[in-house]
């Protein structure tokens, strides 16, 4: 198997044994280095596997295992898939009567050779297969609730982008191996736009724009899931210069790993996660667009872990870079929406249909222990690969 530089020396660790956040950095400036030291590199922490629900864990290892990926990389393909499937048809009502949808951008970035396009393989053939069968089922019983059947998105350009999301409350999914094709070849005042379309896509919210001609473009919900691969030296260019907030969405997975040599041993259990991501694919949701998402309620035991947390995650923006301040504030949502991505692949893979019901205060806990021990250091590692390739 694949393995990181970096491993657990516990095999029994749990969510409840993370409860100590990671120790954080010295105090940086505004560029993310310490005064007088030249820019060093945040060591990768390893994915913890074992913090995961048994059915995902499972599927991680097996897949790993099979195919010799790391399992950071798995981990991350399987977050993604899970957003991109159940798209906009559930959200996590929070107790202040707002909605978070759970749409998640995931980045794999490492070098040549590590195998992170075989990950998002094992995210993007099932899906692909699946938009085959949502079409098929369409053309035989069409569903008013879900008017294109369709998981992922093809075009990138403004223009391209309203023209397949036109009238669509279901949301999309990116997958592509390259993220610089998504993010970064913007140019020019129509680049920044398509830019600007895909980071409102985050959000989730209505879009409604009338173009020169005339013509409204109607968006019922503009809601994009991102999964996609890059190499540490390119990190900058999806960034970009202006700090619009795309880089504190991500979920960055950046682990030390060196070129894999090893070919695939088997395949990992391919059908049973395209049954899972079909089931969530089928989730139904309501017909009425105004009210098209099914909802996950918070759970009242959610609420203190989550409440503790953001308190956490606000003192420690003072002492933060600014992508990782920026991080750190969006953190809380993280938390949600990956609880209940997380949460909806256990219960899929568990053979069960339909949305769960609730978070729980467990699937929140979960959520914010791998914030804690792996996405908000990998995010300041991933920033900091990104500084020092800038400096190159």
């Amino acid at each position: 198997m694949a393995s990181n530089k970096t491993t657990h020396s516990n095999p029994n660790m749990t969510f409840h044994s993370l409860a100590k956040p990671a120790e954080e950095a010295p105090p940086q400036n505004d560029n993310g280095e310490t005064a007088g030291k030249a820019p060093a590199v945040s060591p990768g922490p390893s994915f913890p596997t074992d913090v995961l629900p048994t059915q995902v864990g499972a599927t991680v290892k097996a897949f790993a295992d099979e195919r010799r990926i790391s399992p950071d990389f798995v981990a991350g393909a399987l977050i993604g898939a899970g957003s991109a499937a159940i798209g906009n048809r559930a959200r996590v009502l929070g107790y202040d009567g707002a909605t978070e949808p759970t749409n998640t951008f995931v980045a794999l970035v490492a070098g040549p050779g590590t195998r992170k396009s075989q990950a998002l393989l094992v995210a993007k053939a099932p899906l692909m297969r699946i938009e085959d069968t949502l079409q098929a089922e369409q053309g035989e019983h069409k569903s008013p609730s879900n008017p294109s059947a369709r998981l992922l998105l093809s075009e990138f350009s403004e223009a391209g982008l309203l023209d397949e999301l036109e009238g669509d409350a279901g949301g999309r999914a990116v997958l592509v191996d390259e993220l610089t094709g998504a993010f970064a070849n913007f140019s020019g005042q129509a680049g920044l736009k398509a830019r600007g379309l895909l980071l409102q896509g985050y959000d989730g919210k209505p879009y409604r724009k009338r173009t020169a001609t005339g013509r409204l473009n109607h968006v019922p919900a503009l809601q994009i899931s991102v999964l996609g691969c890059t190499q540490p030296d390119r990190v900058p260019a999806i960034v970009g210069c202006a700090r619009d907030g795309l880089a504190a969405r991500f979920l960055w997975i950046a682990p030390e790993i060196d070129p894999i040599a090893a070919t695939a041993k088997g395949s990992g259990p391919t059908a049973d996660l395209e049954a899972a991501l079909l089931r969530m694919a089928h989730i139904e949701p309501f017909a009425d667009s105004a009210r098209y998402a099914r909802e996950i309620l918070l759970s009242e035991a959610a609420r203190a872990p989550l409440k503790a947390a953001g308190g956490r995650w606000v003192e420690r923006q003072k002492g933060a870079d600014p992508m990782q301040r920026d991080f750190l504030a969006r953190a809380c949502h993280h938390s949600v929406r990956l609880g209940a991505v997380i949460a909806q692949l256990e219960h899929s893979l568990s053979e069960k249909d339909g949305a769960i019901a609730e978070l729980s205060a467990g699937d929140i806990e979960r959520a914010i222990a791998l914030l804690d021990h792996y996405f908000l250091p990998m995010g300041q590692r991933t920033f900091d690969l990104a500084r020092a390739a800038a400096r190159a």
